[in-house]
């Protein structure tokens, strides 16, 4: 086999391709990525070529997705010169009215990501956030939750920043974590910690404390890594993925050597890859049957029950009518399992780019 047709080959398996399709009462079928859809409203769906198709209800016949109905965050290719690494902000309406969204983080983004995200949690009523080691909050269902106006007079008074401390461990908990502090520098990405403002009196902990943690990794957090990376390496399933990746990242940087595109780009895109594939669900997939590794149960399910306690508190608060719940995007399949269980139904979803990777144009 010459070198050509092994670049063809390669670049057959890093093609580009948009999975979801909206097909139209008339018979016409928008291909793209869906990125913003509320009940009842206007479905928006994000085009290879930038731009944005907005689609009524009523246009609608059908529509068909490309990743699995629990997908919190994905790796998009719009073209063969720019893609996103997307993270999904679900909201649930409640049989008592009230809303809470499940609003999913990756620990190293874009500035205007996290921009984003202090938007999208400041305008709810209290936010629930994700924070090994933080102070117990107490009674949230006797919590003062200030009005409107008062969270604004708030904000307006908040003297200049310094960065937070005790929000998560050092490093990170697991060998995820590890990669992308290790990246985050080089990807010229910015750190949750550093870029997101906690500093509101309606946001509270919603996690374990040291002395918790401390317990379901007996042996350390450091052994539980290195465990859960040999278990990871005899997962089937896992292995397929990763086979995957590599296939698509050994095409990207055979385009690279001979295109436009910047092998710190290619680089980027592959980081981006392996997140999502991480927490990848596949189409048609029963996540009720999935099993869960030691590793995750100790990390997400047992987790994920604390923050379960802590909104059921809220819930209890009158003043409490928006809750949003920030955590780590993997941690959202189990919470929104556990949001479904206690009556809540997905209402809206937003995907909200967390990387947004692009070839620069001719003379930038």
């Amino acid at each position: 086999m010459g070198w050509r047709s092994l670049l063809t080959i390669l670049a057959l398996l890093g093609a580009v391709g948009l999975g979801d399709e909206v097909t139209l009462s008339d018979g016409t079928v928008v291909r793209g990525k869906i990125v913003l859809a509320k009940q009842d409203g206007p479905i928006f769906v994000q085009l290879a070529n930038r731009g944005m198709k907005v689609l009524q209800r009523d246009q609608v016949a059908e529509v068909q997705r490309d990743e699995g109905p629990r997908t919190a965050i994905r790796m998009c290719r719009y073209s063969a010169r720019w893609s996103r690494l997307e993270v999904l902000t679900r909201t649930f309406a409640g049989p008592d009215g009230k809303r809470v969204a499940l609003v999913g983080a990756v620990h190293i983004g874009d500035p205007r990501y996290y921009g984003r995200m202090q938007t999208i949690l400041d305008r709810h009523d209290a936010v629930l956030f994700e924070g090994v080691g933080a102070e117990h909050p107490g009674d949230l269902s006797r919590a003062t939750i200030p009005a409107p106006e008062a969270r604004a007079q708030e904000l307006a008074a908040l003297p200049p920043r310094e960065l937070p401390e005790g929000l998560e461990l050092e490093g990170g908990l697991d060998a995820l974590s590890l990669l992308q502090t290790s990246m985050a520098e080089t990807l010229e990405l910015g750190f949750q910690r550093d870029e997101v403002d906690y500093r509101r009196s309606w946001w509270f902990a919603a996690d374990v404390n040291l002395e918790e943690l401390a317990k379901l990794f007996p042996d350390g957090p450091a052994a539980a890594i290195v465990e859960n990376m040999a278990a990871e390496s005899l997962n089937p399933r896992r292995q397929a993925a990763m086979n995957k990746l590599v296939a698509r990242t050994l095409a990207a940087a055979a385009k690279g050597l001979f295109g436009p595109k910047p092998l710190q780009l290619v680089l980027k895109e592959a980081c981006a890859e392996l997140l999502a594939s991480q927490f990848a669900q596949e189409p048609g997939a029963d996540p009720d049957t999935e099993e869960h590794s030691a590793f995750d149960t100790a990390l997400i399910v047992e987790r994920n029950k604390v923050v379960i306690e802590r909104l059921e508190a809220m819930l209890q608060n009158p003043a409490a009518r928006t809750i949003a719940i920030f955590y780590g995007a993997g941690h959202n399949p189990d919470l929104e399992q556990r949001l479904v269980g206690l009556g809540y139904s997905p209402v809206a979803d937003e995907w909200v780019p967390a990387w947004t990777m692009e070839v620069p144009a001719e003379g930038e």
